[in-house]
């Protein structure tokens, strides 16, 4: 009886040391009896292949070529690429041969030959993939050329490096990573404008608490990708490396992020709409490279290229400029005409180590190409701080000048080195940036977040301590190759030694450029006729001596916020600097009611509107078409 049973228990105990509970134990003996080529080959649809030892292999360690299949490293390390081959993969959910013009490593196996149907819903978990090459490019920890469906990565150690690495890159797979520390050690890239990042997709990407060092930047996603709670460190190696780098895509959503980049920028909306950034802590700082040396002007947030939509608000951002390293702008707007990005509830800062020239400055926020004479952008910037020791405005650029209606209730400040760093300190120790970590994780740990914020503060300290609020500083920056600026500004607060004035203007090109700056304030009413009952849902417009300056509509209640320019500091074409011309006289009208005017120095306030009386109606006709370059408010 005993003999009878010995060959089944044999079987069960061998069979046992590869599949155990429904999983496949990947030990040394599965490898020695599986592996091919080089590489291993996971094949079972819905199974759980399980690490129980580390694996090592010249060139891609495994394929994965059936769906839902889950890979638990079980705390082991996959090594991979170590005989330098190009398009070398840790992990590679396989669907279809690559279609690099480098080629990829998949061209190395008689078992992709034929592609594959397989990889979709692919979920790596627990443990680490490092590569193990010195010299190779397109090396990716996670990756493929052509994927679908998820690739679903927690609680992985993902280290890669060489030319155009990336620690994931799925192309256009959706990828989800969460509780990842992820190092880039990737100094070069074949094309800088393809977007080289550390984690990088067409797809949706959702990438929560990580930890992502290195990498030219460090997420390049497509459309409705969700970027939250991460600390994102890259270090560019070309130009425009971004935190988060978007290109043409909608709805991606980045929020309560460190964006604090050892060499680089915060984040870049090139066109595209409907998205939204909030609650992130951007800091940034860019030394020369090779292909602009000096000329560069790293921003927190760049948005350019007719983006649309863009929701970008209570963030907290500094660019720091200087010694060693290039110029710097908080924010850095190229839009045109009619777009509408709504940009509020801001801090936005930049210091400069030096004292300033052509290609070294610090921008609070930066306007260049940003609308055009025959049609201004729209841009809602409002209730922001603009902070700098340079230039606060800056009206022109390389690429162009400054066409802006107006900006509301935003503060214009001087600052300093220390101050700056103490604010700092401030946000990233704001509890809403101690992350919370699920208790397993095993790479990215409340310790890791400790070390890479100290980390941090020590680089910033090193570059700002002790820097003073006094650089050769102007509020408004012009004239930039002869382009012109205009721009209105409404109700703005001025900190200590801050003015608007003709003195306060720095025009760069001389006689060549035009400047209109425009200065005023907001005044609320309730608008009523002769017998008291509200004037509703009518065009008011608003004139003074130099014509009509601002129209907008009367709500269900008759009121209406109006705005009075005080003041417009002009330099007209062939002009050096700056003159101040008063404005005075103003009035309002509303089509089919006498013309009142405007009392000086009365605002009112959203609840408690100043009450115009229009009187009776008159016989006047429809008011006057609208001037092209004037908004609705």
């Amino acid at each position: 009886m005993i003999k009878k049973m010995q060959l089944p228990v044999i079987l069960f105990f061998l069979l046992s040391a590869w599949q155990l509970y429904g999983q496949i134990i990947v030990n040394d003996n599965w490898i020695q009896n599986n592996i091919s080529e080089g590489a291993l080959f996971f094949d079972q649809a819905g199974q759980t292949y399980k690490f129980d030892t580390d694996f090592s292999a010249a060139g891609t360690a495994v394929f994965v070529t059936a769906d839902n299949i889950t890979i638990d490293l079980n705390g082991h390390t996959i090594t991979f690429g170590t005989a330098d081959r190009n398009g070398t993969i840790g992990i590679n959910p396989f669907r279809q041969r690559s279609a690099t013009a480098l080629g990829s490593d998949d061209q190395n196996f008689s078992r992709t030959a034929s592609g594959g149907s397989g990889g979709s819903n692919t979920t790596i978990k627990n443990g680490r993939i490092v590569w193990g090459g010195t010299n190779g490019t397109w090396a990716a920890s996670v990756g493929g050329y052509y994927s679908g469906s998820h690739v679903n990565i927690d609680n992985m150690y993902l280290e890669t490096g060489g030319q155009d690495a990336a620690c994931v890159y799925m192309k256009w797979a959706d990828i989800n990573i969460y509780n990842s520390y992820c190092v880039n050690n990737s100094t070069s890239t074949e094309n800088r404008h393809a977007g080289p990042g550390a984690i990088k997709s067409e797809g949706t990407v959702v990438a929560e608490n990580n930890i992502i060092i290195g990498g030219n930047s460090a997420i390049v996603c497509g459309g409705g990708s969700r970027i939250n709670n991460n600390v994102l460190r890259h270090s560019s190696f070309a130009t425009n490396g971004y935190g988060v780098w978007l290109y043409r895509n909608t709805g991606v959503v980045s929020n309560n992020n460190i964006i604090a980049p050892s060499n680089g920028r915060g984040i870049l909306y090139n066109a595209g709409e409907d998205h939204t950034a909030s609650e992130n802590l951007i800091v940034v700082h860019e030394r020369p490279n090779s292909e602009y040396g000096s000329g560069l002007n790293p921003p927190a947030v760049r948005i350019r290229y007719n983006a649309n939509n863009i929701s970008f608000f209570n963030n907290k951002c500094l660019a720091i400029a200087g010694e060693g390293l290039t110029a710097g702008s908080g924010a850095y707007l190229s839009d045109d005409g009619g777009m509408r990005n709504h940009i509020y509830n801001n801090e936005f800062r930049a210091l400069l180590t030096m004292q300033p020239d052509p290609q070294k400055y610090a921008n609070a926020i930066t306007f260049e190409r940003q609308g055009t004479a025959d049609n201004f952008a729209n841009d809602r910037i409002e209730n922001n701080y603009f902070g700098s020791n340079n230039y606060i405005l800056r009206l022109t650029g390389f690429d162009g000048g400054c066409f802006q209606t107006a900006i509301h209730n935003n503060r214009l400040e001087w600052i300093n080195g220390d101050d700056t760093y103490s604010w700092f300190v401030d946000a990233i120790e704001d509890a809403k940036y101690n992350y919370s970590y699920p208790a397993s994780n095993t790479y990215v740990t409340p310790q890791a977040l400790r070390n890479i914020k100290d980390e941090i503060k020590a680089e910033v300290q090193s570059l700002i301590a002790g820097e003073t609020d006094n650089r050769d500083r102007y509020t408004f920056y012009t004239g930039y190759y002869e382009y012109d600026g205009f721009i209105t500004i409404i109700d703005a607060q001025l900190g200590p030694d801050v003015s608007m004035e003709p003195a306060d203007v720095y025009v760069r090109s001389g006689s060549g450029s035009e400047n209109d700056i425009k200065i005023g304030h907001s005044m609320y009413v309730h608008c009523v006729d002769s017998l008291g009952n509200p004037i509703k849902n009518k065009t008011i417009q608003v004139h003074d001596n130099t014509g009509l300056t601002f129209y907008t509509q009367t709500d269900n209640s008759g009121n209406a916020r109006l705005e009075l320019m005080d003041y417009a500091l002009v330099k007209p074409l062939g002009d050096a600097s700056s003159t101040k011309e008063t404005r005075s006289g103003h009035t309002a009208s509303i089509s089919g009611f006498k013309t009142v005017s405007l009392p000086a120095n009365i605002t009112g306030n959203e609840n408690n509107p100043y009450t115009l009386n229009f009187g009776g109606q008159t016989e006047v006709s429809d008011a006057p078409s609208k001037p092209s370059n004037l908004r609705i408010r």
